[in-house]
């Protein structure tokens, strides 16, 4: 009988296709296949990535969605086929948490839909949630399926520290039994349950292994977006905003581009300014505070109306360099152009920025500016925050003011570089 336990549990944990912790090396030849989520459609250098880190790294940088900022890439898979089996070697997300500034109310990542991940009552060591996104219609989740996997990775090391505490026990207990059958008896009994026990736990898993190959394969859950539609009853021709030109009287004054709310004068601090363009900015790519048509802008709305055509009343519609310029005249520093123009050959490549304030050991003043050519450009206000204007198209909503580390986080991980523009 001990004999038949002991062969069992053999064949059940040292089965190559149930290792717990396994990477490329346990791989059958060729077959290690790493792709990122939610679009697992974009093709990689198989060559290139040949442990879970690299595949990890990898999709931090690929950019599958070109919308204005970049790609939505939110995480990483890696299987392979292990004896004829095919086996998820791990899965989640690219870690790359965002620092936004708590204190700047109805701030989000300006780059992608994305939703809070779960909050769990008690946590799982080693669960990190891929966000879910929203991309084409529907929104990607798979807080199911890493809740699964990650409660099984926990649940066979637990269980069999478990059935060894057991058997210590048990074998403590038959060395003090002296010869007393019942003593022995149940020491023995308590040592067979624990072999039996985790035998079991493990066969299971492994003859599910076999029965379903992708056991362990939890592919992510789209569910159909609706996006929310403004409720309107007046005919659509009464509405407008929508027309071409519409509200240029706004403009037409020599102040006219800076609403009357928004603080522009060298009395106030480049972050009062910025926080006083909070909700009265809308984005359009190529506008600098000027009345539509914006040529650059290529983007329709829900309603199937060219961006280009309107700027939602009561707002005034800039591009992040637009913007860089405004806040920038308003304290009484020079206007700017392009990105590509902003960060050109004096600008400075970012390779320290752990201390806030402080870019490779230069100290920053109001109006410097951080970016990328031809991507985009944060502006610093002080108070270790940045000020942009983001591709958020809805009426009101471009700006947002964030904390130091946040332009870091997006550039250095899509990208592995940043630049500064120094003003002073």
């Amino acid at each position: 009988m001990n004999k038949l336990i002991f062969t069992i549990l053999a064949l059940c944990i040292f089965s190559p296709s149930f290792a717990l912790a396994l990477d490329y090396s346990d791989c059958d030849a060729g077959t290690a296949q790493c792709t990122c989520t939610p679009d697992d459609q974009i093709g990689l250098d198989q060559t290139t990535v040949d442990s879970i880190a690299k595949c990890q790294e990898a999709c931090r940088t690929i950019e599958p969605f070109q919308d204005s900022f970049g790609g939505t890439i939110t995480g990483f898979s890696v299987q392979c086929s292990i004896s004829g089996t095919i086996t998820t070697l791990s899965q989640g997300g690219l870690d790359t948490p965002i620092d936004y500034d708590s204190a700047v109310v109805g701030v989000t990542d300006p780059y992608q839909d994305t939703y809070p991940t779960p909050n769990l009552g008690v946590e799982i060591p080693g669960l990190v949630f891929t966000p879910a996104v929203k991309t084409a219609g529907s929104v990607t989740s798979n807080y199911l399926g890493e809740y699964i996997q990650a409660v099984m990775k926990f649940v066979f090391p637990a269980a069999s520290l478990l059935a060894v505490i057991f058997i210590m026990i048990g074998g403590l207990q038959y060395i003090m039994a002296r010869g007393k059958p019942d003593s022995i008896g149940k020491a023995k009994t308590k040592i067979r349950n624990a072999i039996v026990g985790v035998v079991l736990l493990f066969c299971a898993f492994t003859i599910a292994q076999v029965v379903d190959p992708n056991f362990l394969k939890y592919d992510a859950l789209n569910i159909s977006y609706i996006d929310p539609q403004l409720y309107n009853d007046e005919p659509k021709d009464t509405d407008t905003s929508f027309i071409v030109g519409a509200g240029t009287e706004e403009y037409s004054a020599s102040q006219g581009i800076i609403p009357g709310d928004i603080l522009c004068d060298t009395s106030y601090s480049l972050l009062e300014i910025a926080n006083s363009t909070i909700g009265r900015i809308t984005y359009r790519y190529g506008g600098k505070g000027n009345p539509p048509v914006y040529e650059s802008e290529t983007k329709v709305d829900s309603n199937g109306v060219a961006y280009s055509t309107y700027c939602p009343m009561g707002t005034v519609c800039y591009d992040c360099s637009g913007y860089a310029s405004l806040i920038r005249q308003c304290i009484g520093l020079g206007g700017v152009g392009g990105t590509s123009s902003i960060f050109d050959s004096s600008a400075i490549k970012v390779t320290d920025y752990s201390t806030e304030g402080y870019i490779n050991g230069i100290q920053l003043m109001p109006g410097d500016m951080v970016g990328r050519p031809s991507w985009h450009v944060w502006t610093y206000v002080g108070e270790g925050k940045w000020a942009e204007s983001h591709a958020d198209r809805d009426p009101g909503e471009a700006i947002a003011v964030s904390g130091w580390s946040y332009p870091f986080g997006i550039m250095i991980t899509k990208y592995n570089e940043a630049f500064l523009k120094i003003s002073h």
